[in-house]
């Protein structure tokens, strides 16, 4: 028996089993602080993205100030996520709180293009914000350029054709098409697709199936918004954010409607002037002219 030769197989074998259980421990160790690299980038990025929707929240508040002003803001590289509620940066989420933002539910890109128009019923109720992106391309359909172009801000890509049959792809990440007051035909092209019908009163949105129920509204501002809004849902429920910022400032202008009426007595004009329902009533202008030629407080 060669006890020397079976020896040395034995230690071959176990030379050998020791670097398998150096390479095991090796590539636990690396995989270990591989691990602790990717959380640390992991908390790098939501600090980050944190500190950027900051910002970000700091720039819609000061958007909000001034109305019928179009900006274009340069941002870092990150996808900016919108729905009716809140924006969410790599996770992180803001909400918006009682603010009125209309824009697609992905902006990407470097730049952001912000915009707000007065919402006035007559009496004012709030700004309304619109954010985009350059890179979205939307594309007026027929009537739309005539109604809609002078309501549009400046630094968004936008072109008018005559059928949607003359529209070629240029390959944007989202294309937009705003028909007016008809339900018009989609190109079956790649990408993400959608469109919207706009009239004076109400919107329809199709994104790439079929054609919403119309949502209805009231005045310039929601015509913008519905071009971009990026389906029924987000409108819809933006609609109604508006609606109840509506109610409450009419509530308040009603109390104050109530006490300036009662400083007059019976008979007198201003007292018979001021002795409406806001939420009846609907020649606001010529009323508080009224009360203008009668040197009344006015409505607003």
């Amino acid at each position: 028996m060669n006890i020397q030769g079976t020896r040395n197989k034995r230690g071959i074998i176990e030379a050998q089993l020791t670097w398998v259980f150096i390479l095991i421990v090796g590539v636990i160790i690396l995989l270990f602080f591989v691990g602790i690299a990717q959380k640390q980038k992991q908390i790098s990025d939501t600090k980050n993205a944190a500190e950027i929707l900051q910002q970000l929240d700091g720039i819609l508040t000061g958007a909000e100030v001034s109305t019928g002003t179009a900006s274009l803001v340069n941002i870092p590289k990150l996808d900016i996520e919108l729905t009716c509620d809140a924006f969410t940066i790599e996770g992180v989420t803001k909400q918006l709180d009682a603010r009125v933002v209309f824009g697609p539910d992905l902006i990407q890109g470097r730049q952001l293009v912000m915009y707000n128009l007065d919402w006035s019923v007559p009496y004012r109720v709030t700004n309304f914000l619109y954010l985009t992106s350059p890179n979205v391309r939307y594309v007026l359909v027929g009537e739309a350029e005539q109604e809609l172009e002078s309501l549009l801000p400046e630094y968004i890509t936008y072109e008018s054709i005559p059928t949607s049959d003359n529209f070629t792809d240029k390959k944007n990440y989202k294309v937009r098409f705003v028909f007016w007051d008809k339900q018009g035909n989609i190109p079956d092209v790649r990408g993400d697709i959608s469109a919207v019908s706009i009239n004076d009163n109400s919107a329809s949105f199709n994104n790439g199936l079929t054609w919403s129920p119309s949502i209805a509204y009231e005045g310039d501002a929601f015509k913008v918004g519905a071009v971009f809004a990026e389906n029924s849902e987000q409108f819809n429920c933006t609609v109604k954010k508006a609606e109840e910022k509506k109610r409450i400032v009419t509530e308040l202008y009603q109390d104050r409607i109530n006490l300036l009426k009662s400083k007059y007595s019976a008979g007198e004009a201003c007292r018979e002037l001021l002795d409406i329902n806001l939420t009846a009533f609907y020649d606001l202008e010529s009323r508080n002219y009224d009360l203008q030629l009668q040197s009344c407080p006015t409505i607003y």
